[in-house]
């Protein structure tokens, strides 16, 4: 019986399936403890199949079972006994032996069966080393995927840790948003505030200057002389002294005259700006006449330039030869100087005509001006007037500077709220970035849970092959301890999650917080109608008071009553005694109630004659009110007309623009004629070259041209002429082939 064992799993599965045949199945040893377990089965099941009668088998070969042999003295491979309590089998030299068998009876074994063994043996130890190898190397490999794993959970952990904080931040840029939405509405409040006190302004400003205006047509203007003199700059006039008769002297004015002083004051102002700009516009005419006559000289420079040019021209033409092209080229220069010489005129009138009606605007801009001058005499003449009224006004302008302080402050206050909407917002962006870093990271979270079962399905592939091997169960407990301690550490987590739901719980709490405090302001805006509820209540306990005088006089009625039926009974005296008493105490219960409504009614007094206080101050803010849009509108008024002499200026200054830019049209439009003309009169002096026919001529019958066209004799010289090089044309003089030039290379 030959047999090669493999597993004990798979040998017992075999001698499962072959359970009444003689011969015991074929099986591969891996491993030592296989063979082992391998052996262990055999030898129970091989005493039941073997009888004495059986002839001798071959020789069993035992493999994998390194440490049960050991070698004698002769050399001879020994076994040890293999199976444990079972005394009737055994394995000499590798044979098995039975009940009946020994090693006398048994076939001798050869020395090549022996040198086999021990090749074979040699063999088996390098597969066992090498499966030693695998062993480790799984071992590694199992412990850096658990290692992976952990880690794994980790992450997990701290992403799931990240969510939950996440949603603490979205809870809190919730409650952000909410403060923020109550902080914007503050703003709009302050904002709404400062309108009105700018609407208040304008219109003190408008009474004041109203009044101004009534006080200017009764108060006296001969009593002031002013002194005016020419400044250095633009601005022409400005105050210098002030001469005034002592009986001229203004007493102390009243309130109004102050406020008539200020509106006058501002139309001043208003009027020195209107001056200014006037003054201005003159100087920006000056320089549009100054560039004008730049341009008229300029013009006469161009035109004596060229005179002189063709003057040279016709000289040169004349000394060098005198052909019947010269005499025409000199003549032709001549007529076109002389075409020049009448357009250059009519352009100069043209820009004198334009001169003299730029300097009628001038004239009539400085009329305006000397008009304007008259007026700022009569208003520094108010001027003065009004300056001794400024030193008594400037008390009451202390009041307006502090508005305009309280006013600054509201601003900058409005300016910090701006600047935390702005933090809070970039606050509220930088949050929604990581929400989305979040979402990225669940994505990635979900690839790896992928990647994660799969690796789990090839670690249940090797956990099946690893619960064969009982050394890694050692390691398995003492990971399992640390997953526990990482349990623990988890349950850890859990109670910091659990610490977080309660740190929400108590934001919740802040929240209800601040609903009851919106809620106290609602019912703050409530108490006035409470108060109406509470004179409805006053009238309740005037009728509860008629009530409990009725009551007491059914009480005098029943003291009489009593005192007739104490003669009649006993018995009825204890019953009403104790109606006495219970009378009594909703006596002493009925009085303390009045006497509380009684507090009550003092105390709604009291509001009430603050209300009412209120009332009166309503009244008067009402009255201002109505003052101030009246003054609103006569500065309205003013405004408009102020407008309006603007906007007449405005189309003044267009007409003047719309004449400047007529005039440039017509410059250049001169200029263009006048080179038009140029072009037209060069183009028909234009001659074809004497050697052009001769040159093609002489090329058709072969014979030699020289360059210059004709032979010339002795006495001859050759003339200077102005070929174009492209298309061969002569052109009268240097000028005219310059233009013929540019227009022929475009």
């Amino acid at each position: 019986m030959s047999v090669t064992v493999v597993s004990a799993v798979r040998c017992k599965r075999a001698c499962d399936r072959q359970p009444h045949e003689h011969q015991t199945p074929d099986v591969c040893c891996v491993s030592a403890w296989d063979a082992r377990r391998a052996f262990r089965f055999l030898f129970q099941r091989a005493p039941q199949r073997r009888r004495a009668e059986d002839p001798p088998e071959e020789p069993f070969l035992y493999c994998g079972l390194l440490p049960y042999v050991r070698t004698g003295s002769s050399g001879v491979m020994d076994s040890s006994t293999v199976n444990r309590g079972e005394g009737d089998s055994g394995m000499v030299n590798g044979s098995i032996q039975t009940p009946g068998s020994s090693l006398a009876g048994g076939p001798p074994l050869a020395l090549g069966s022996q040198e086999e063994l021990l090749h074979q043996m040699s063999i088996i130890i390098q597969e066992n080393k090498e499966l030693k190898e695998a062993l480790k190397q799984a071992d590694c490999s199992t412990k850096g995927r658990f290692e992976a794993l952990l880690a794994w959970k980790e992450k997990q952990e701290r992403e799931t840790a990240l969510m939950r904080e996440n949603e603490t931040l979205r809870a809190q840029l919730c409650a952000l948003e909410n403060t923020a939405e109550h902080l914007g509405s503050e703003p709009e409040g302050l904002k709404a505030l400062l309108a009105r006190l700018q609407a208040e302004k304008h219109d003190l400003l408008a009474i004041n200057s109203e009044l101004q205006l009534k006080l200017n047509q009764s108060c006296p203007e001969d009593l002031v002389e002013i002194h005016l003199t020419q400044a250095k700059g633009p601005q022409e006039s400005g105050l210098l002294s002030r001469k005034k008769d002592p009986s001229a002297v203004c007493t102390p004015q009243s309130e109004p005259t102050k406020s008539r002083l200020e509106g006058e004051e501002m139309t001043v102002s208003r009027l020195l700006q209107s001056l200014r700009e006037e003054t201005e516009k003159v100087e920006k005419f000056e320089l549009e006449l100054q560039d004008a006559r730049r341009r008229i000289e300029e013009l006469e420079q161009q035109k004596n330039t060229k005179v002189e040019s063709k003057t040279q021209t016709t000289q040169l033409v004349g000394e060098r030869g005198h052909s019947p092209i010269s005499c025409k080229t000199e003549g032709q220069t001549v007529h076109g100087a002389s075409l020049q010489g009448a357009e250059f005129p009519t352009e100069v009138d043209s820009l004198k005509v334009q001169m003299r009606a730029v300097f009628q605007d001038l004239q009539s801009l400085t009329s305006r001006l000397e008009d304007t001058e008259d007026m700022k005499k009569n208003l520094h003449d108010k001027c003065r007037d009004l300056e001794q009224d400024r030193v008594q006004l400037r008390a009451q302008l202390v009041g307006k500077h502090v508005v305009e302080k309280e006013n600054k402050e509201l601003k900058l206050k409005l300016e910090k709220k701006q600047q935390e909407t702005e933090k809070l917002k970039q606050e509220l962006m930088e949050k929604q970035q990581d929400l989305q870093e979040n979402e990225l990271l669940k994505l990635k979270l979900v690839e790896k849970q992928k990647e994660i079962e799969k690796l789990k399905q090839k670690l249940m592939e090797k956990q099946r092959d690893l619960e064969e091997n009982e050394q890694l169960k050692l390691k398995l407990v003492g990971k399992q301890k640390e997953i526990e301690k990482l349990k623990q550490e988890l349950i850890d987590k859990q109670q910091d999650l659990d610490e977080n739901e309660q740190l929400k719980l108590k934001l919740l709490e802040k929240q209800k917080e601040t609903e009851k405090l919106k809620q106290e302001v609602v019912d703050k805006q409530q108490v006035l109608t409470d108060n109406e509820q509470l004179k409805l209540q006053l009238e309740e306990v005037k009728r509860e008071q008629t009530k409990a005088e009725q009551w007491r006089k059914n009480f005098t009625q029943l003291k009489e009553a009593y005192t007739l039926h104490v003669k009649d009974s006993e018995e009825k005296i204890k019953n009403n005694k104790e109606e006495m008493k219970n009378l009594c105490g909703s006596l002493s219960a009925a009085e303390e109630a009045l006497a509380a409504k009684q507090q009550k009614i003092d105390e709604m007094k009291v509001e009430i004659f603050k209300k009412e206080q209120e009332l009166e101050t309503i009244s008067l803010f009402k009255a201002q009110a109505e003052v101030y849009s009246s003054d609103f509108y006569a500065e309205r008024a003013a405004r408009e007309k102020i407008h309006e002499e603007k906007e007449r200026l405005m189309e003044e200054l267009e007409l003047l623009k719309e004449q400047n830019c007529r005039l440039q049209e017509e410059m250049e439009g001169l200029g263009r004629q006048s080179l038009n003309e140029l072009q037209r009169r060069h183009k028909a002096d234009i001659v074809h070259p004497r050697g052009v026919a001769t040159l093609l001529s002489s090329q058709r019958a072969g014979e030699p041209v020289s360059q210059g066209g004709a032979d010339l004799g002795p006495d001859e010289e050759p003339l200077t002429e102005y070929i174009c090089p492209k298309c061969q044309g002569v052109h009268p003089d240097l000028d005219s082939l310059q233009i013929h030039i540019m227009e022929c290379i475009t």
